[in-house]
């Protein structure tokens, strides 16, 4: 990778944070000559590190006016939440099939359960999956930072990551019934952390 593509990723990953973090909430503007003056960059690699963004989901993009970051309404996490739990599902399918697969998922199987779900689509599903499941994943974090449930000790952060450790671990005796026990339970972990107001229910 070039120089200047590392500065494009990094400015992309720095940019990134700051909207999953809140710090640039749903509606911020980022306009190519303010990001530029900020981070002392050339426009063309904000104007990159924003395509990397809109890609991601995290931006979008209208004629004539500047990138601004996705809102996401509560009533959509519920859809969310299903078509995440599809694409991890035709994923996990897949790993019956391909038993070598394994130890890459062990590789990247890390850290929360977002990582960990990801990395396993990432490794079993297709890139069109992946892609997706990146994109709604990220999508559900904008729009659930408002709705987290208090941690009780079953969804605790200690809690999510023994499930992690116990699917790695799990990978590695190509125990494919544990892997996908893993994956429901960090699912159902997932879910737990989310209190979806009434009034943001679809019918």
């Amino acid at each position: 990778m070039t120089a200047s593509g590392r500065l494009v990723d990094d400015l992309a990953s720095h940019l990134r944070q700051r909207i999953v973090s809140g710090a640039l909430r749903g509606g911020a503007k980022l306009t190519e000559q303010g990001v530029a003056s900020e981070y002392s960059v050339a426009r063309p690699t904000v104007r990159s590190a924003v395509d990397q963004l809109a890609r991601d989901g995290l931006v979008f993009r209208q004629p004539h006016l500047p990138p601004q970051v996705v809102e996401v309404p509560h009533e959509e996490i519920p859809e969310i939440l299903s078509l995440l739990e599809t694409i991890e599902r035709l994923a996990l399918e897949n790993l019956a099939q391909r038993p070598h697969a394994a130890r890459a998922v062990h590789s990247v199987v890390g850290g929360s359960l977002h990582n960990a779900l990801g990395s396993m689509v990432t490794e079993l599903g297709s890139d069109r999956l992946a892609a997706l499941h990146r994109r709604l994943t990220f999508e559900l974090i904008l729009g659930s930072r408002d709705l987290s449930a208090p941690f009780d000790e079953a969804s605790s952060p200690a809690a999510e990551i023994d499930v992690v450790e116990s699917m790695g671990e799990a990978i590695l005796r190509e125990d494919f019934w544990g892997v996908r026990s893993g994956a429901l339970a960090l699912q159902a972990l997932r879910r737990a952390r989310i209190v979806i107001p009434v009034s943001a229910r679809k019918p």
